[in-house]
């Protein structure tokens, strides 16, 4: 199994350990930030985490919150801005329904892990929306790796 694809959500709090989910919902503490994991992700790609954000800089208008396109159709997507004092980094690929729950949005994720993030659904679906209109993309360019 693809090391990028073995992760659904990150959950990380400034300043603490970052907890990751699996796809069954099994948590996971991290020594490292979010952001040294998805880095690896791009390097077992070929690419850099850097390479990958300056191609959606470029090839989209999107300014913040930017999608990070992994290879083979996996996107990770934050929740909050990279100045926030928490975030989530969701896999775009094993969602499979957002719901409303008492102010927050539910996350259904394929093997029947859910996880409820203190935010708008609306918020979740644009980022969502962000990662298909990226791929579509780059399938539209050939540049689908």
């Amino acid at each position: 199994m693809e090391i990028a694809s073995k992760f659904v959500l990150f959950h990380e709090r400034f300043g603490e350990t970052t907890l990751s989910y699996d796809k069954n919902g099994n948590l996971n503490y991290c020594n490292y930030p979010v952001i040294d994991y998805l880095k690896q992700f791009c390097l077992y790609k070929a690419a850099t985490y850097q390479g990958r954000k300056s191609a959606m800089l470029t090839l989209t208008n999107y300014r913040q919150k930017l999608p990070i396109y992994i290879g083979k159709d996996i996107f990770y997507f934050p929740i909050f801005g990279s100045k926030a004092s928490e975030n989530y980094w969701v896999c775009y690929n094993f969602i499979t329904e957002v719901k409303n729950r008492d102010g927050a949005s539910e996350i259904h994720f394929t093997g029947d892990f859910k996880y409820l993030i203190p935010t708008n659904k609306r918020i979740i679906i644009r980022q969502m929306k962000r990662c298909e209109n990226y791929l579509l993309l780059l399938k539209e360019m050939n540049l689908v790796i």
